[in-house]
């Protein structure tokens, strides 16, 4: 498991790996990249491109995200677009998934 990360001028870009082999007999490989803008003190934006390739499947997951954030001060709102294809190294099982959360902080 590794990652990188830089930021600069409000921009946050990043990278991920890691590997899992939990199941035996089974080697799960997660990679992934990342660029977020942090707008302005408030409003944030991202998009995230993931991939898992699970040895004993041929065909990877796919994950893209987009993701828009507000700082309200005490509470936050995060709104999330999620695309997902190959489930379960399935051909065609893929998945849309809309996302409003809601964060409070103390």
């Amino acid at each position: 498991t590794y990652g990188a990360k830089y930021a600069m001028a409000g921009f946050t870009v990043g990278y991920g790996t890691n590997e899992n082999t939990a199941t035996t007999g089974v080697k799960t490989d997660v990679t992934s990249y990342g660029v977020s803008y942090q707008v302005n003190k408030q409003l944030s934006v991202a998009f995230n491109i993931g991939e898992a390739d699970v040895s004993n499947i041929a065909i990877n997951e796919e994950l893209r995200s987009f993701e828009v954030g507000y700082d309200f001060g005490g509470m936050g709102i995060t709104a999330g677009y999620y695309q997902l294809e190959n489930l379960g190294g399935a051909s065609g099982a893929d998945n849309e998934v809309l996302e409003i959360r809601t964060v409070t902080k103390f």
